[in-house]
This record gives C-alpha cells, sequence and structure tokens, in this order.
C-alpha cells in the first residue's frame, strides 16, 4: 500500500442530545453531552489507513481551542 502524508482539518464536534418535549425553550438542560473528532482532513486519513495504507497526518494546533 501507499505511503501518505495529509495536510488538513481536524475538529473536536459537540453534540449535545436533549428532549424535543422542552422545543422552543430559552434554557435546555441536555440529557448528554458527546464528542467526536471530524473535519475533511482527519476523516480522509481515518478512511485511507482503514484499507491498508500507511498515513502521515500534518494539521495545525490552536493552545486553549479545542480544533
Amino acid at each position: 500500500m501507499a505511503e501518505i502524508a495529509i495536510f488538513g482539518a481536524c475538529h473536536i464536534d459537540t453534540i449535545a442530545h436533549f428532549d424535543n418535549n422542552k422545543h422552543g425553550a430559552i434554557d435546555i438542560i441536555g440529557a448528554r453531552v458527546d464528542y467526536a473528532v471530524g473535519g475533511a482532513g482527519f476523516n480522509a486519513a481515518v478512511a485511507l489507513r482503514e484499507v491498508g495504507h500507511s498515513i502521515r497526518f500534518i494539521c495545525p494546533s490552536v493552545m486553549n481551542s479545542l480544533s
């Protein structure tokens, strides 16, 4: 398989789950908060790795940030 370097973005998605019965409320307290990793570059790197390629993933990082 190929050795591939990918330059791209990696983001942390914050996903809040809440009760739909409170639609329209100003303040809704979620029952659960999940986090997922994403971004076009990250997703491409994962997909290529899953089919057997050797991947080097390079992305910018920022202090005090979730992306």
